[in-house]
């Protein structure tokens, strides 16, 4: 009789914890959101996203905020290597949205309004996270790559340097 009720009990919550968002800091692709349109304009609490994060805290070695940038698994280097170039992402804590950015290359030419990822030539693990493109004089908004809630996640996680 207590395992069935357990049973009964286990399969009721398995649907919510499936459709519970990734605890700690996530990277989400937005659905919908072509390049030449900004997901900030959108409002970040109107966009579509992706179910599965793109990237999560198990995929980040460490993240610097001297400098921005973090340091990848090879992994997640593919991961992102396989995003179209100028796909917008969005940044979430525990599941609920920061701040919006696009994925962008240095051979790219041109400018972003928006925060980027910038997704490095060959194997290198590093990638910045930088406040327009291709100088922080381009940028249009408010920088939360130092949100207190981003932090505390990384903090969390032993992955702030």
């Amino acid at each position: 009789m207590i395992s069935n009720i357990v049973s009964i009990f286990v399969m009721a919550i398995l649907p919510i914890t499936a459709s519970v968002p990734e605890q700690g800091l996530a990277f989400y692709l937005v659905k919908g959101v072509s390049e030449n349109k900004e997901a900030n304009v959108s409002g970040l609490d109107n966009l579509q996203v992706e179910k599965t994060p793109l990237l999560t805290q198990s995929d980040i070695i460490s993240y610097s905020v001297s400098n921005q940038s973090m340091i990848l698994t090879e992994g997640a280097l593919t991961k992102l290597k396989g995003v179209s170039i100028g796909s917008s992402f969005v940044v979430c804590v525990n599941g609920k949205p920061i701040y919006a950015g696009k994925i962008w290359s240095p051979l790219r030419s041109a400018s972003c309004p928006e925060i980027v990822i910038m997704v490095p030539p060959g194997d290198n693990t590093q990638v910045s996270l930088l406040a327009g493109y291709p100088t922080h004089s381009y940028f249009i908004g408010i920088d939360q790559r130092s949100n207190k809630a981003i932090l505390e996640a990384l903090e969390a996680s032993n992955k702030l340097k």
